[in-house]
């Protein structure tokens, strides 16, 4: 069951974002029937699934219309999973925000 969700404007940008967001540890199917609802924004923690979230998300959207997702991840450097912003951007970098998913 697709829902019309309500959008907002985020910030001063073009960028519509969903009026709710979802934020929980995912399977590919939750995250399959979030999506599929009009959420467009998702959020994660590293410390979700030992990291493994970021990941199941990544490629869970493959093939989607990235450009109309919005994903944000939250650290925590106490868990030892990431202990510096470097650290954190190298494995970012492992998923480019553009180009073919």
């Amino acid at each position: 069951m697709t829902t019309n969700r309500l959008n907002r404007r985020l910030g001063r940008t073009e960028a519509k974002v969903s009026d709710i967001g979802s934020g929980i540890p995912y399977s590919e199917p939750v995250l399959k029937a979030v999506i599929g609802s009009g959420v467009n924004f998702i959020e994660t923690a590293e410390s979700y699934s030992n990291g493994k979230n970021e990941i199941l998300i990544g490629n869970t959207i493959r093939g989607m219309e990235r450009e109309k997702l919005f994903i944000t991840t939250k650290i925590n450097t106490s868990t030892g999973l990431t202990t510096s912003y470097d650290e954190i951007v190298a494995k970012a970098g492992e998923f480019p925000a553009t180009g073919d998913r």
